[in-house]
């Protein structure tokens, strides 16, 4: 069974700035290595020896830029779930979703009033427009979109490299100046871009140290810093959000949102607030018989929720049944926790442990749960584009974790 899907890879700034250096220098690769390995930057392909060729020496177009800023914000899903409509003619049926929800949500205003050009290869000034209004910036007020690299210096997402008489704009420098940007707080905001995107579960906290973009601390002493600062304790409770609903702390209710993310609403009925972990390994069950059960692969912790407080997560998942139906927003689940020492519980956690892609995770929990070949595990999921989702060198990993977990 093939299944065209688009893959939530929540990205965070990924096609940024021109360079006046080559793309193949090492922070470009480095800096495309680590998006990729968040899940905030793709290859076009796969060198010879097995690493994603991301193509950093060529131009990007607008299409492309405009598809990396949906993602950036981890709005794919969205983008794709509707009919757009926007003043522009010239745009590929394929694009229509990323420009709709681009204009719509005034990131881009096209190249005129009723074009976006987006076969044309993208400026640094224009995309580095799209940037700044993703970090919450306006160009009537807050910068001037033919030099938009003045405010990108002043906040540390380029470093005076980019002017008008630069003369390349390649992916490498997209790549090294996107992983920057993450670093850098959205307006009137006292975070880090990267921090929202770990809070709508587009990666996880162990994979944003495993990139450099945050130091390790130990969990309990984040927790009582977050309790402290709000003047509450939560003394000896469990954290885990299902002992917190037996015990008649929260509801929860878990919704459907992709083969890749589910969705959980968590609200705080006790009188004190609370810090909420929905654990890896947490096993979604479907209400629906037609519907894959899903697996968390990373697990969220919910710092501080106040009393009567509401909020809604997006969890990394994984599914574990290859040829039923991807969850959609109509489908719901319940949850329960796996056996603390089954073979899928030791598999996600070493996956989780090792930094493992989307694409090595979901290989080796359906050679778990449903033991398919390998040819139907190399051609399930597809990119919109056709190429293959788990590839032969992920295929190879995720056997040697199954491996090593017994």
């Amino acid at each position: 069974m093939r299944k065209r899907i688009a893959v939530f890879l929540a990205a965070a700034i990924c096609l940024t700035l021109f360079s006046v250096v080559a793309s193949a220098q090492t922070p470009a690769r480095d800096a495309a290595l680590k998006l990729n390995e968040l899940g905030l930057f793709q290859g076009v392909g796969t060198n010879a020896d097995g690493t994603p060729d991301f193509d950093l020496d060529r131009p990007p177009t607008r299409y492309e830029a405009v598809t990396m800023l949906v993602r950036m914000l981890g709005k794919e899903e969205d983008a794709k779930r509707t009919n757009w409509k926007t003043p522009f003619t010239d745009v590929d049926d394929w694009a229509k979703p990323y420009v709709g929800y681009a204009f719509i949500n005034s990131l881009t205003a096209g190249t005129s009033s009723t074009t976006f050009s987006g076969s044309e290869t993208i400026t640094a000034s224009q995309y580095i427009t799209f940037v700044l209004r993703a970090l919450g910036y306006s160009s009537d007020t807050d910068f001037s979109w033919d030099s938009a690299w003045v405010l990108s210096d002043k906040l540390g997402i380029t470093q005076g490299q980019y002017n008008s008489s630069a003369k390349a704009f390649l992916r490498g420098d997209v790549a090294a100046i996107s992983f920057d940007a993450l670093s850098v707080n959205c307006k009137n905001e006292e975070f880090p871009l990267f921090e929202t995107l770990i809070s709508t579960g587009a990666f996880s906290d162990a994979a944003a140290v495993k990139a450099g973009l945050k130091d390790e601390v130990k969990d309990e002493e984040t927790a009582d810093n977050a309790a402290e600062e709000e003047d509450t304790t939560q003394d000896s409770l469990n954290n885990d959000f299902i002992w917190l609903e037996h015990n008649g702390y929260i509801t929860y209710s878990v919704k459907g949102n992709s083969i890749t993310n589910t969705d959980i609403t968590i609200r705080n009925i006790s009188e004190n607030g609370l810090c909420i972990v929905i654990p890896l390994g947490t096993f979604f069950s479907a209400g629906s018989s037609r519907v894959q059960n899903m697996v968390v692969r990373s697990s969220h912790t919910i710092w501080y929720l106040g009393a009567g407080e509401s909020t809604t997560v997006s969890l990394r998942t994984a599914c574990m049944n290859i040829e039923k139906d991807i969850p959609n927003s109509s489908n719901s689940f319940t949850a329960s926790t796996l056996e603390e020492n089954s073979r899928l519980a030791r598999v996600i956690k070493l996956c989780d442990e090792r930094g493992a892609t989307y694409a090595i995770t979901q290989a080796a929990v359906w050679i778990v749960t449903d033991g398919p070949s390998d040819n139907m595990l190399l051609n399930t999921l597809h990119y919109d584009d056709g190429s293959m989702v788990i590839k032969h060198a992920d295929l190879e990993a995720a056997k040697e974790i199954v491996r090593i977990a017994g």
